[in-house]
């Protein structure tokens, strides 16, 4: 596969504009669902802001490895005691999720509306892939379900949905290639059914999933193709397309004879659902819109050439995409919406503890 080389050599022009005394650690970022806040991480320092005028609203003190979500007034991620949620005012209400000790954990994910927390684990507790989601009552640190993709399938990761009712893991097994299951949520206890159960060998691995904020749509990231469910009283799908509609927007060393193009690697709804966003080659190449109901691509836009790597996309309120970049170093930077790209920089946010407000 050519792909990996080159996008190796993307990521490593990527890294050249880390400043020389910078960590060689990469500093995490994400938006909420609703794309109203901002969660970045490095070293022990997470902060949160709120993406409008990028005031900070909350700093915290967590596990080094970042693997954390946030929405409205709940925080969910792996801290020095295991995966926990930080809720309440000033998120000093700290809720230990009862999941088993084990070595390691997966990111973390909250539903919109806070009240679910979900962490992928290894149900053996060893070291290697995660193969188990627990799924968590955010108020109690209940454990409500443990869900998973089947015998030896490793799940990449788990999205839950905005009013809390719909759970989605995605990952791969061997000789089944991607898979996707989909839970619905039921009852006060929220009893865990399967509404969806997909695979494909021909896809080989599932990247990225979403789901749309009201639920009534899914989209996948599954090889080189961009897959869409419909998830009314009916559940109708997949529609697909693949990357190869916008193979001529991306950068030469991409589009050569025999590279394999790189897929969707995040996901991101319209609050409407009428467009999807879509990160590709890890955030080191550039983002697309897509157009939900006739599945074609509306306008690519490529990687800011500062600010390092694409973490993340969200629409604004006026239907604008906005993305937050960071590279190897304690930068943050928010990019504001123009027109059909990126303009000026709108906040630069800085986590280096020496230059903390």
């Amino acid at each position: 596969m050519r792909c990996l080389p080159a996008i190796l050599l993307l990521l490593t022009a990527s890294m050249a504009t880390a400043s020389p005394g910078a960590p060689r650690v990469p500093t995490a970022a994400v938006f909420s669902a609703d794309g109203a806040l901002i969660m970045a991480q490095e070293h022990r320092s997470v902060r949160i802001w709120r993406r409008a005028d990028g005031k900070l609203l909350h700093t915290l003190e967590a596990d080094p490895m970042f693997r954390g979500a946030v929405t409205q007034g709940v925080v969910a991620l792996v801290g020095d005691k295991g995966p926990e949620v930080r809720r309440g005012d000033g998120l000093k209400t700290r809720v230990l999720l009862k999941a088993p000790r084990v070595i390691s954990y997966g990111r973390a994910a909250v539903s919109g509306d806070g009240s679910l927390a979900a962490v992928p684990y290894r149900a053996d507790g060893g070291a290697g892939d995660n193969d188990t989601v627990g799924l968590f009552d955010s108020r109690t640190g209940a454990m409500l379900a443990r869900l998973g993709l089947g015998k030896r399938a490793r799940v990449l990761g788990v999205v839950l949905g905005q009013a809390g009712r719909l759970v989605l893991l995605f990952g791969d097994g061997p000789g089944r290639g991607a898979l996707v299951r989909l839970y619905g949520l039921v009852g006060k206890r929220r009893v865990a059914r399967r509404r969806l159960n997909w695979s494909s060998k021909r896809h080989k691995t599932t990247y990225s999933a979403a789901l749309s904020q009201d639920g009534r749509a899914m989209a996948l990231g599954a090889g080189q193709e961009l897959l869409l469910w419909t998830l009314g009283g009916k559940i109708a799908g997949p529609r697909k397309t693949s990357t190869a509609a916008i193979k001529a927007l991306f950068p030469p060393l991409l589009r050569g004879p025999g590279v394999q193009l790189p897929g969707a690697h995040q996901l991101t709804f319209a609050p409407d659902g009428a467009r999807l966003a879509t990160l590709h080659a890890f955030g080191v190449v550039g983002v697309a819109t897509w157009d939900v109901k006739s599945m074609k691509p509306t306008a690519w836009n490529a990687r800011p050439s500062s600010g390092g790597t694409m973490r993340g996309a969200a629409w604004g309120e006026k239907g604008g995409l906005w993305l937050i970049t960071a590279g190897y170093g304690p930068l943050v930077t928010l990019h504001a919406p123009r027109g059909n790209g990126f303009g000026p920089v709108r906040v630069l946010v800085d986590l280096d503890p020496l230059h903390a407000p």
